[in-house]
């Protein structure tokens, strides 16, 4: 997994993206851009979401992100900030946690920690990324099929393996461990030290759909509740 998240724009499915935890910077449209892999060794630990008040089309409580042709809605907690593409607490702080919309996913890393030359496709369905993940060396998978509002999704939460040896990974002890990427290596999904990932997708209309959350190790166990109501409140409207 890479050391850190953010959120990218998803494409032709998505049209939100959840950036890496380390600093990636923000498109003009205050949607966060991924991380180039150097950036995100001395970025922040933590999920990044722009401030930005829930959709126009939401009730107060309730964050809306864009797909193409559809939407899907989450509660907004109290405390929590919404952005186009996700949500996130204690953004830029100690126990950040972010969850939101992925950019299309393309390549998987067989191997998070010594990841140069082992990017490697990954089919388009739901299943294809979860065996992927399932399999990914580095990384600690645990692999569940949630129903949320009717719709069935894979989750997927992720850990550094292990017994694993940071210092060994082509980043680094503080480096990240790298998850997914484009194949250019350009926008990514990784893992700082001491966070733990939740990969969610799902297919509609034939469409993959990922959602992904960053968790800080630091974050309170309320916050982390929290997130788990976001994930459960998960739902596919218009």
């Amino acid at each position: 997994m890479d050391d850190v998240q953010r959120i990218g724009r998803v494409g032709a499915a998505l049209t939100l993206t959840l950036v890496a935890l380390a600093g990636c910077a923000s498109s003009s449209g205050g949607t966060p851009a991924q991380a180039s892999p150097a950036a995100s060794v001395a970025a922040s630990p933590l999920p990044a979401v722009a401030s930005a008040p829930a959709s126009a089309d939401a009730s107060p409580d309730t964050s809306v992100w864009a797909m193409d042709g559809h939407g899907l809605s989450a509660t907004l907690p109290a405390g929590w900030t919404a952005g186009a593409t996700g949500i996130a607490r204690n953004e830029d702080q100690p126990g950040e946690i972010g969850i939101g919309l992925s950019e299309p996913v393309t390549h998987v890393y067989a191997d998070a920690c010594r990841s140069e030359g082992r990017l490697e496709p990954v089919g388009s369905s739901a299943d294809d990324l979860v065996k992927a993940l399932d399999a990914q060396a580095s990384t600690d998978a645990t692999v569940s099929s949630p129903s949320l509002n009717g719709l069935a999704w894979k989750r997927v939460d992720l850990a550094q393996a292990p017994g694993l040896d940071r210092a060994t990974c082509r980043h680094g002890a503080g480096g990240p461990l790298q998850i997914w990427a484009d194949s250019e290596e350009n926008g990514y999904y990784a893992l700082a030290p001491d966070t733990i990932g939740t990969v969610l997708t799902t297919e509609v209309d034939g469409d993959r759909v990922v959602v992904v959350s960053t968790i800080d190790g630091r974050a309170t166990s309320a916050d982390r509740a929290a997130l788990e109501d976001v994930i459960a409140s998960l739902n596919v409207v218009g």
